[in-house]
């Protein structure tokens, strides 16, 4: 029951893999749901404590099959200049992004560019504060569900928009040895 329901979210609502590779401008942050109210449908068959996670691990597996999916369909040198992570955006006046006091769980979404190397995006993320986990115990519990706590790190952008409220960027990158 819940496996077609996530089927039918990922048909009618969320990005392609397709639209991951597109040659964007800059960069572009879809998210991996665009609507709330296609998340209650998946909420009703899990625990409101494990939602986030769920989300999460689903952002995960579909990050991982873009990177594959970019591999087997860039070139080389495109693929290099591919650049893609999971963010979660805090805006408590965002539809899309107010989650997290609501329904107790972010909107995982994908930060993707195919112009890594113009804009160095990667290295501008690394320059930001990593997070201390303890302040945002939904972020904890998530990276240590999937035991992931060890291997990534969260980068924090905090920044005012055009309309006087206050975002918080979250970057999941994995920790390079």
């Amino acid at each position: 029951m819940l496996t077609k329901k996530i089927a039918k979210i990922f048909k009618d609502s969320s990005i392609q893999f397709e639209e991951l590779l597109f040659d964007y401008e800059t960069f572009e942050e879809p998210p991996l749901i665009n609507r709330y109210t296609k998340v209650k449908k998946i909420a009703k068959d899990i625990d409101r404590k494990d939602l986030n996670t769920f989300l999460f691990n689903l952002a995960l597996a579909h990050l991982n099959s873009v990177v594959l999916y970019a591999k087997n369909k860039l070139t080389p040198e495109e693929f290099a200049n591919f650049f893609i992570c999971l963010t979660y955006t805090d805006d408590e006046n965002d539809e899309v992004y107010s989650g997290v006091s609501e329904f107790g769980f972010y909107m995982p979404s994908f930060w993707v560019t195919r112009k890594e190397k113009q804009f160095d995006i990667k290295n501008k993320i690394k320059k930001k504060a990593i997070i201390n986990l303890e302040n945002y115990p939904i972020i904890k519990k998530t990276l240590t569900d999937l035991n992931l706590i060890q291997i990534m790190d969260v980068y924090l952008e905090s920044f005012t928009d055009q309309f006087g409220s206050e975002i918080k960027r979250f970057f999941f990158l994995y920790k390079e040895n």
